[in-house]
């Protein structure tokens, strides 16, 4: 992602845990600039792995942009000043801004689409059913024709039907 990836939390109610079989709330942050966007399912508590899914994604010297101080607050909780200084960081002035909006409502087609799809929301596959959602999006954002040249390599998926 570009110089300045904006992100959004949220959270994801009544996901199922496998284990216990209780419901409860995950975290979902959505980061992303004007070209493309990764959303990342965070373990109850467990921003670390946040912090790290970040590092994989987001380009070193990227300004990340919080909608909110709590959420930047969670993410940077867990002191590394190598990440600090790679990754400066910055809470967005209005957090009403296109760019935060855009992936507000990104996050709600997310929503829509799990919900639609499935019947029970399972913690276990939270990460399968983002991406689905990041390939029907993707495709349908770019269209078909930009789609099917994208992955021109995977000629299979067409004899398929």
């Amino acid at each position: 992602m570009g110089e300045r990836v904006y992100i959004v939390e949220t959270t994801m109610k009544n996901v199922i845990d496998p284990v216990v079989g209780s419901r409860h709330s995950m975290r979902l942050l959505i980061a992303g600039d004007a070209r493309d966007f990764c959303i990342l399912a965070i373990p109850k508590g467990d921003f670390r792995s946040a912090r790290a899914l970040l590092e994989e994604r987001v380009h070193p010297g990227s300004v990340l942009v919080f909608r909110d101080a709590a959420t930047s607050r969670k993410v940077f909780s867990y002191r590394n000043p190598l990440f600090t200084k790679t990754f400066p960081r910055e809470v967005g002035p209005d957090p009403y801004d296109s760019a935060f909006m855009e992936l507000s409502v990104t996050l709600i087609r997310l929503k829509l689409f799990v919900i639609s799809n499935h019947v029970w929301i399972m913690s276990r596959n939270i990460n399968q059913y983002i991406s689905s959602f990041e390939f029907v999006y993707r495709r349908n954002k770019t269209g078909r024709i930009t789609f099917l040249d994208a992955i021109g390599s995977f000629p299979s998926i067409d004899r398929a039907r």
